[in-house]
């Protein structure tokens, strides 16, 4: 039997479960919320349960995946209502009794909502893979062959490949635990190019911070950057830094902007991207010698040596 404490705790918890995203206002007290719910979660499951979680854990990312390619989540987002496994199946092309299947896997992860017997529902889950940054991230470096995402084969030889240089730092970076899933000696932005994911990487990158902080909301920018800038002078340099997206934000919340900011990326993204006059694009060699000297590193992506 339940102690008095113990059910008003239950009780508390299935007040908080209630409450909606936007029902916290505060980002910070909103993550720090996420972060107590995630410790209480690992403090009360049984060792068991751990297990099993993380030994399947690489299964939730095949459904993911096979959700996003039968258009799962689009289907029934699209719906005002429920939707049934039959149409769902209807509508995707699939078989019906592997859809069910399907379906009640993905409700049992919390993907989707299983509102009665075979009726589902979209949730939370589902409404965000259906974003630009959703789809591209599930598809982040889709290749051919039996190879459906680049990030997953560089985790599955990580551990083989560690121990084949005795544990050391990685110093070479066409030799590291994506080369070596993939068989191949090329860098990881050749590999991106040759597999035809690019694009997806660059979408996923853009949309990144989406519903995060960004570096203007925290950073006083104009009183520590902007005062005393000239028009000749270099303001920002953003290596590597896509469409050049974190640039255009800068230039649409202060356009008195003074000074001169580099896009830095390599040619296949230039491609995409036209200068402008707050803007000026580079393609530089990114393992020589930086050609605009002077510039103090903010963030620094950790896929190269040192």
């Amino acid at each position: 039997m339940q102690s008095e404490s113990v059910q008003v705790t239950f009780g508390q918890l299935q007040q908080l479960c209630s409450v909606k995203q936007n029902g916290i206002e505060d980002k910070v007290a909103r993550r720090q919320a996420c972060e107590l719910a995630r410790k209480l979660s690992q403090q009360l499951e049984e060792p068991g349960d751990l297990i099993d979680r993380i030994v399947h854990q690489p299964g939730e990312n095949a459904m993911l995946r096979l959700a996003q390619d039968l258009g799962i989540y689009a289907h029934l987002v699209q719906a005002d209502s429920s939707v049934s496994c039959e149409d769902t199946a209807t509508a995707t092309g699939a078989d019906v009794v592997l859809m069910r299947r399907i379906l009640r896997y993905l409700a049992a992860l919390g993907h989707i909502e299983e509102k009665e017997v075979d009726m589902f529902a979209a949730n939370k889950f589902s409404r965000a893979f259906v974003t630009p940054k959703g789809i591209a991230g599930s598809r982040f470096a889709k290749t051919t062959g039996p190879r459906f995402e680049t990030v997953t084969p560089a985790w599955n030889a990580m551990p083989a490949y560690l121990k084949s240089i005795g544990y050391k730092t990685p110093e070479n970076s066409h030799d590291a635990p994506l080369q070596r899933g993939f068989g191949s000696q090329k860098h990881m932005f050749e590999l991106l190019v040759e597999h035809g994911v690019l694009e997806n990487f660059q979408t996923f990158m853009t949309s990144y911070r989406a519903d995060r902080e960004e570096f203007l909301d925290i950073f006083p920018a104009r009183e520590r950057l902007l005062e005393g800038s000239q028009d000749d002078s270099v303001l920002l340099v953003d290596i590597g830094g896509g469409r050049g997206h974190d640039i255009e934000k800068i230039l649409e919340q202060l356009p008195d902007t003074k000074g001169r900011m580099v896009l830095q990326e390599v040619e296949d993204v230039v491609k995409q991207v036209s200068e402008s006059d707050g803007m000026k694009v580079m393609v530089p060699d990114f393992f020589t010698r930086q050609p605009i000297q002077g510039i103090v590193p903010r963030t620094v992506a950790t896929n190269l040596p040192s």
